[in-house]
């Protein structure tokens, strides 16, 4: 409009000068439409690309392939109302952080990317809050419907309630009106055609987010940001770069960005008349390949049987099944023609114009991407009209064998329907995880700002944190009490991460990150509980479905039969799910509850001993001990009795056998003293198994009960009514948990036995806590001074484990120290590099990128993609060499967490490295192919490493110290003494200060010196 018009006014004033007062009257509304017509395009395109996710330049590089930088990606503006776009855009974001190592990613684009999560779920709700008021104003004043439903219908309901419905969509299209345009109309239905609406846009998502396809987006969140900080927490990741994963990324990545590109249309053409550098070009052309390939392997994807589509896991409602679509393809076409045939001789039967109409419809939905539930779907409708044709059509114009080959199609599909019902099994159980797992948001909220309290502060949040956990974990039920475990363990991995600019090196964490380690060991506790009663409780569920799948028969391929066979399995699906709900929803604190009265009630209180039966004369006869605690029976080795169950199974001997004596300290007198303690335990309970027979009077019980509490303070256990033992809140915030050195040095031997020891710590601290809560109701055996009794010892117990727990946390960093301490002294004639940790970084970044290269390189040669015959042997070479990168940062990882100063030695095998694989990316520079050149273009960039050459080649023009001449003893073995020495003062002090001591009397086993255990703690299972 604007190029015609001012054209048209300067003509009109060139033309006809002199007629101003004609003219000027013209001119001046041409001009004025053709300013407003001007600037209503440039608003116009102002506000469609607001709401763009990216800019064209910013798109187009991160399209590349292969992929030249894997730190990092762009992340979406908060800003852009493409709500849905940005959902899945940083759902893709997700799977590329789950397939990098979390040592090389970027701490604060990881942290970016989750506050984005969270701003977009406070857009949703937002806009949810005001639809539901609209929506409650709508029927403020109308009058309440009240419908009645059997069972059966109610079960219905919810397994369609399940998964998206899909007969409306088809019925309105069969009920549209005829357009002469109407093959157009059905290929315009791309949402790029539909006017923009940010309520639109928000409900749609608010539906994503909180619909079938809700909860694995938040599972997704949630199982990223677990393994995230699990990772960059271990001291020894092993983890590499999972191309797969990262293979996934860049397809949901291309996906989105490419419609953004054709949505807000972007020409492809800058200013200079180049969309991108000739190098990031060559690799945008890479890009478009390999999405090329991944569309035509699921386009030819193989077909496969219903046994095996349920072997892979095949999701009729949600997957999209383009093997299964070729086949129907062909009889949809041939239907289609017959129909079009019918309509031009009979242009006036309404019936045949609506099976045209959804024949159009289904045959314009894309293979790629629609559900095979939906083809389902619109195929049944499609029958229903066609039936009414067929009801009264002669043999000439019948259709009935076209519409028996579509019956053949739905038949096979309804079968694969039932064989998927697992699918709506795991439906079922990801909806209540959906309900939990959006919990994550709030806990963002609850330690946001911790960091920066005052101490004041933190100690009320962390009150506050730990009642709102302790509700959150005693409310799970069986549906949800996994990933609720497994939100709460994620958030206090991230606490840990952030406590400490080095987490790695330092075990002591913040108060709030010691309260949510404590409770994770909690009630991780339940966790193999919880598994066994839900397996159980499902088992039978489980086998009647197999067994309905096995007998139902599919035999008649009509469509009337078919659906009949079909809402017969629904029914059954229905009752099933209901059911399956029912388990769901019981609550776990009534199953740890029932479990923890059953130990009450067992003789045993759930302990496997070692002899369960003490009456006959077969019996084991239990080792004895005295109040010195001497064992007169055995002398202090080994009891060999064979062990049983709490059923009473006997355990075969080879499985109570120690795994090895080095691990348990078979000789040391650690081990020695947690056998006085597991002797002492079975034999006490024992004897109060042999007190419960019938017949033994109270005063023997009595008796009984005041010689243990004599025994017990003699060895050095108090049982003076006093709180040792601070409340849960306060005890978990100032003390550091287990758990926290599981994580970081989970790569040590002693790591499971130390799992071991937290399972019964935590038990202990639970039934510690049942303790107390007898002690305000005694039991009618035993009077309030005796329950009082009872719990004051089992209190000055459980402060011994506490300082016991708070050594092992010590004796963790004392090894990590003495690792690292070694490690100097090894090279401690060497020249260091202050920076040291800064260039192991960088080396490891170049390593990764190295194996994202060859991951997708390899990948382009095995489809074929582009001819590399003769780059092979140059890309096997550049494999060996990255190999042997990753094995020399991996060796260095301590030292570069640390920040410490490295040794030039460990700098020069990198800077060696680095230049032998930069010789290699010199060969595939040249390999023709455009993609594949710019990519070891970058690498070669990358691994020129100028900062590490420069800072290496610094440090040995540096002046050398003169050499040493100490005589008889060379420096490092000097070192290596004063080392031991100070190992054997912290052994000394730790053995006088600790009140093992007074375990043992002056001839018991506690009281034995401990050094020699200790020093085995620290050398032995910690390596």
């Amino acid at each position: 409009m604007e190029r015609d018009t001012v054209p048209a006014a300067y003509g009109g004033l060139e033309n006809y000068g002199g007629y101003e007062d004609v003219t000027l009257t013209m001119a001046e509304p041409a001009l004025l439409s053709a300013l407003a017509a001007h600037v209503s395009c440039c608003l116009e395109s102002s506000s469609r690309l607001g709401n763009a996710l990216f800019s064209m330049a910013e798109a187009a590089r991160m399209m590349l392939f292969p992929q030249i930088s894997v730190v990092s990606v762009t992340l979406p503006s908060s800003a852009t109302h493409a709500l849905e776009r940005r959902l899945a855009y940083l759902d893709s974001c997700l799977t590329l952080v789950q397939s990098t190592p979390a040592r090389i990613l970027n701490r604060e684009f990881v942290e970016q990317m989750f506050k984005l999560y969270r701003e977009f779920y406070r857009t949703v709700e937002e806009l949810d809050a005001k639809e539901r008021r609209e929506e409650e104003m709508a029927v403020l004043y109308a009058e309440k419907a009240i419908s009645i439903e059997g069972d059966d219908e109610k079960h219905l309901r919810v397994l369609k309630k399940l998964f998206p419905s899909y007969e409306e969509e088809f019925i309105r299209m069969r009920d549209a009106e005829e357009d002469l345009n109407e093959a157009e109309t059905v290929d315009d239905m791309p949402q790029s055609s539909l006017p923009f609406s940010v309520e639109r846009a928000g409900r749609h998502t608010r539906l994503i987010l909180s619909g079938p396809q809700g909860a694995r987006h938040v599972r997704h969140l949630i199982e990223t940001h677990h393994q995230f900080f699990e990772r960059l927490l271990a001291l020894n990741d092993n983890s590499v770069f999972d191309g797969e994963k990262a293979l996934r990324a860049f397809k949901s990545r291309f996906d989105i960005l490419s419609s953004e590109l054709h949505r807000f249309g972007f020409s492809g053409m800058s200013d200079t008349g180049m969309m991108l550098p000739a190098e990031e070009e060559q690799l945008l052309l890479g890009g478009f390949a390999a999405r090329a390939v991944l569309v035509t392997r699921e386009l030819l994807s193989t077909e496969m049987s219903l046994e095996e589509k349920r072997a892979t896991e095949f999701n009729v409602f949600t997957d999209p099944a383009p093997s299964e679509i070729r086949g129907f393809s062909a009889s949809l076409r041939d239907l289609m023609q017959a129909v079009e045939h019918l309509r031009s001789t009979y242009p006036d039967t309404p019936s045949l114009h609506r099976c045209f109409r959804i024949a159009n419809g289904i045959a314009a939905l894309p293979a790629l991407t629609t559900p095979l539930m939906k083809i389902m779907t619109g195929c049944e409708v499609l029958l229903r009209e066609c039936y009414e044709w067929e009801r009264n059509a002669s043999r000439g114009t019948s259709i009935l064998s076209h519409m028996t080959k579509l019956s053949s199609f739905v038949l096979r599909w309804r079968r694969l329907e039932l064989h998927c019902w697992s699918q709506v099994f795991t439906a079922k159980r990801e909806e209540w995880e959906m309900k939990s797992g959006m919990r994550w948001f709030w806990l963002c909220d609850l330690i946001e700002g911790a960091d920066s309290m005052t101490d004041e502060a933190l100690s009320e949040r962390c009150l506050l944190f730990f009642r709102h956990c302790m509700d959150f974990m005693w409310g799970a039920h069986y549906g949800d009490f996994h990933l609720r475990l497994r939100l709460l363990k994620a958030f206090a991995l991230q606490l840990v991460a952030s406590s400490s600019s080095s987490p790695s090196m330092s075990l002591s964490a913040s108060p709030l990150a010691n309260v949510a380690m404590h409770l994770v060991d909690l009630f991780s506790q339940f966790s193999p509980l919880v598994s066994e009663k839900l397996r159980l409780a499902l088992l039978p569920l489980e086998e009647d479905m197999e067994a309905f799948t096995r007998i139902m028969r599919w035999e008649d391929s009509t469509y009337y039969a078919v659906r009949a066979t079909a809402e017969k399995s629904h029914l059954k699906i229905g009752r099933a799910l209901a059911e399956l709900d029912e388990i769901l929803r019981t609550p776990v604190l009534n199953i740890i509850a029932s479990e923890e009265q059953r130990c009450e009630e067992d003789a045993a209180m759930g302990f496997v001993l070692s002899s369960v039966h003490l009456k006959g004369k077969g019996r084991y006869k239990a080792h004895r001990f005295t109040s010195g605690g001497k064992n007169t029976k055995n002398r202090g080795q080994l009891w060999t009795a064979s062990k049983r169950t709490r059923s009473g199974k006997e355990i075969p001997m080879e499985t109570s056998e120690p795994r090895d004596g080095n691990a348990v300290f078979a000789n040391g007198s650690v081990f020695q003293g947690v056998q006085f303690l597991t002797d002492a335990a079975e034999e006490i309970i024992e004897r109060v198994q042999a007190l419960q027979a019938n017949g033994v009077p109270q005063s023997q019980k009595l008796r009984a009960l005041k010689t243990l509490f004599i025994v017990m303070e003699e060895q050095g256990v108090p049982h003076t009514h006093e709180e040792q033992v601070s409340s849960w809140e306060e005890l978990f915030a100032s003390k550091n948990a287990l758990l926290t050195c599981r994580s970081i040095h989970g790569h040590l031997a002693v790591g499971q036995r130390v799992e071991e020891a937290a399972v019964e710590y935590y038990r202990f601290a639970r039934w510690m806590q049942r303790m107390r809560d007898a002690e305000r109701h005694p039991h009618k055996d035993l009077s309030g001074a005796q329950a009082k009794r009872g719990t004051g010892t089992v209190e000055s117990l459980f402060a011994l484990a506490v300082e016991e727990t708070e050594l092992i946390s010590i004796l963790y960093e004392v090894q990590q120290q003495l690792t690292l301490l070694r490690g100097c002294v090894a090279n401690c004639e060497e020249i260091t590099v202050t920076d040291g940790g800064k260039l192991l970084q960088a080396s490891l970044e170049v390593c990764v990128q190295l194996q994202c290269f060859l991951h997708q390189t390899r990948w382009l040669l095995q489809e074929r993609v582009f001819s590399l015959g003769g780059a092979v042997s140059s890309i096997e070479e550049l494999s060996h060499g990255t190999d042997e990168l990753w094995k020399l940062c991996h060796s260095s990882e301590a030292q570069r967490r640390t920040g410490i100063s490295v040794p030039d030695a460990i700098l020069a095998r990198h800077t060696t490295l680095h230049v032998q694989l930069r010789d290699v990316c010199t060969k595939l520079c040249n390999t023709g192919i455009g993609c594949v050149d710019a990519s070891a273009a970058a690498l070669f960039d990358a691994l020129n490493m100028k900062s590490l050459c420069q800072d290496f080649m610094d440090a040995a023009t540096v002046d050398r110290k003169r050499a040493r001449k100490e005589g008889c003893s060379l420096w490092p073995q000097k070192v290596q003494q004063l080392v031991e020495e100070l190992e054997s003062v912290y052994k000394e002090d730790a053995v006088e200060t600790s009140p093992l001591g007074e375990l043992g009397g002056d001839d018991g086993v506690a009281n034995k010196d401990y050094t020699g255990g200790l020093r085995f703690t620290i050398n032995t299972p910690l390596q």
